[in-house]
């Protein structure tokens, strides 16, 4: 065999999950009109894609192959927990069945997992760590859990626990085979989810092996069972009254005088009414605590909306009723509670703004890290790698518009003796009220850094040589004036600066920074507390240590 693959003897239970849950999809096809069919049926292909890329990931030997695939696994994954929300709904009849896919924020969550799963490379915002249990060949992986893998779990687990509480409520309304078939959907269901719970909270034994695929394999035999034994989506004819009270929609009939002609079951707990003194009480009376729904029992028209009542939300359809398509005799209205729609939804918008909020201080944590890399730590000014990546583009701005460039570089006078006579603490003090003054004096534009030890430079984009001088010297006057008090003692310090400019001394910026280097060393030599202009054209001065 191949080194790139391997068949360890639990892929064998993956291929069978395939082709039960494959061969459930093909069985229930036919029968996708039924209520709740279409969503069953595409849970069922979800669960064989799972799976099947399962298998994938099992048989691959290398780690970045085993990656690769576990990536398409949640093609099957994000779909499932929306299928089967949409699926309970409709078989419990909570849902208008419609050839749909339910409303299309449902599907924002899964299609963001997806998004992020496929680049988790570029942020690790999903998985923050993959690696394997082992280090033998086709070991299984483990993945570290990141955060938006979290805000998709819960997700998956809120529509997980709205469709099985759906299912739960329809088993205890329903008789007899009703309940058979919402126990054998229950069951099955719940192999899967304390499947994936018990891998979620790391408690199978077997590290980097979930689970989940392999229940498939007993779920997929319950639903067989449950499809053929108690006929899963078979129509079954029931009388009008049942089928009215066991409609999980709010039915109200009023006639032509408002009056309340019938209601069903629902409707009455809905709005919080007793059956004996609602049939035939005027609508105005029984319904004057809520204006908004009383608006559409007063409708000539077909009409549809919104209503609030007693702390739940209701999509209202007001339809008039008529005999022999043309005499009206009454209106119809149906209550529709979308209350969970709403709760999921204030869920989904909490955890995009959840997410969003983790953006924004990666963000910003990002913005930090980059002030980090290019400022000095001590004197907040800019470093020298900033400033060498900032003289090239100046540099090149100055080319482009035919302006001078200056350079001055500083160095604080006799700083080894102020930092022996007086230690360190002493001489950071120095070089922070320095940098201080230095930003203090920088106009916008300017780029002031701190170069190395007591050395500082300041580029001046657009200042000639004697521009630049003159900043040089108010800045050495400053300095001179400047006082720091530092534990008992008052420092006092000066300054040399040399200056040098494009294009004057080079059209490079090494040969500037070298002028003005000369030009800071001829200051030192000369006595210090100055600043010297290097001369166009003076040959290279020796470097003397002056320290």
């Amino acid at each position: 065999m191949d080194d790139a693959w391997q068949f360890p003897g639990y892929a064998a239970l993956l291929v069978l999950a395939v082709m039960l849950t494959g061969g459930i999809a093909m069985a229930a096809w036919p029968r996708r009109s039924a209520p709740g069919g279409t969503a069953f049926v595409l849970m069922m292909i979800a669960t064989a894609v799972w799976s099947l890329f399962r298998i994938l990931e099992a048989i691959a030997v290398q780690p970045g192959d085993k990656i690769y695939w576990a990536r398409f696994e949640f093609l099957g994954v994000v779909a499932i927990p929306t299928l089967w929300l949409l699926f309970t709904r409709q078989y419990s009849r909570r849902e208008r069945v419609s050839p749909g896919l339910g409303p299309i924020w449902l599907w924002i969550v899964p299609a963001a997992v997806l998004a992020l799963v496929f680049s988790n490379a570029q942020h690790g915002w999903f998985w923050t760590e993959i690696k394997p249990v082992s280090a033998e060949p086709g070991a299984n992986l483990v993945f570290a859990h990141g955060p938006a893998f979290w805000v998709s779990a819960s997700y998956n687990y809120l529509l997980v626990l709205i469709g099985t509480v759906t299912l739960l409520l329809a088993l205890l309304r329903g008789k007899d085979v009703d309940r058979r078939q919402a126990t054998g959907l229950l069951a099955g269901a719940f192999v899967i989810w304390i499947a994936n719970m018990i891998h979620l909270a790391g408690l199978f034994p077997i590290a980097g092996l979930d689970p989940t695929p392999f229940a498939f394999v007993l779920t997929g035999a319950t639903y067989i069972y449950t499809m053929y034994r108690y006929r899963l989506f078979d129509p079954v004819p029931v009388s009008r009254h049942t089928l009215l009270d066991n409609m999980i929609e709010g039915v109200l009939v009023l006639d032509n005088e408002r009056r309340i002609a019938d209601l069903n079951t629902a409707a009455l707990g809905y709005l919080g009414l007793s059956g004996h003194s609602s049939n035939g009480a005027y609508a105005k009376e029984l319904l004057a605590n809520w204006p908004q729904l009383l608006h559409y029992c007063n409708s000539d028209a077909e009409a549809q909306g919104e209503v609030y009542v007693l702390d739940r939300h209701f999509d209202v359809r007001a339809m008039p009723l008529y005999e022999n398509g043309h005499r009206r005799v009454g209106l119809l209205l149906v209550l529709h509670d979308i209350s969970t729609y709403r709760m999921a939804q204030n869920q989904l918008r909490e955890a995009n703004e959840r997410l969003r909020a983790h953006v924004l201080e990666i963000e910003a944590l990002q913005v930090k890290l980059r002030e980090q890399a290019i400022r000095d730590s001590l004197t907040g000014l800019f470093n020298r790698r900033f400033l060498e990546e900032t003289l090239q583009r100046e540099f090149a701005r100055a080319a482009r518009s035919a302006r001078p460039l200056g350079i001055v570089m500083i160095d604080i006078d006799h700083f080894k003796e102020l930092n022996d006579a007086h230690g360190h603490r002493a001489g950071d003090a120095a070089l922070l009220a320095v940098g201080r003054l230095l930003a203090a004096q920088t106009r916008g534009g300017d780029v002031a850094c701190r170069y190395g030890g007591e050395e500082f430079v300041l580029a001046l984009p657009g200042a000639n040589l004697e521009t630049a001088h003159e900043r040089a010297e108010h800045l050495r006057r400053a300095v001179e004036s400047l006082r720091v008090l530092q534990d008992d003692a008052v420092l006092s310090m000066t300054i040399s600066a040399g200056i040098a400019a494009y294009p004057v001394h080079g059209e490079r910026v090494d040969q500037v920074l070298d002028n003005a280097d000369r030009a800071l060393y001829q200051a030192k030599n000369s006595g210090r507390n100055q600043c010297v202009v290097r001369a166009v054209g003076t040959p290279p001065a020796s470097k003397a240590d002056v320290g």
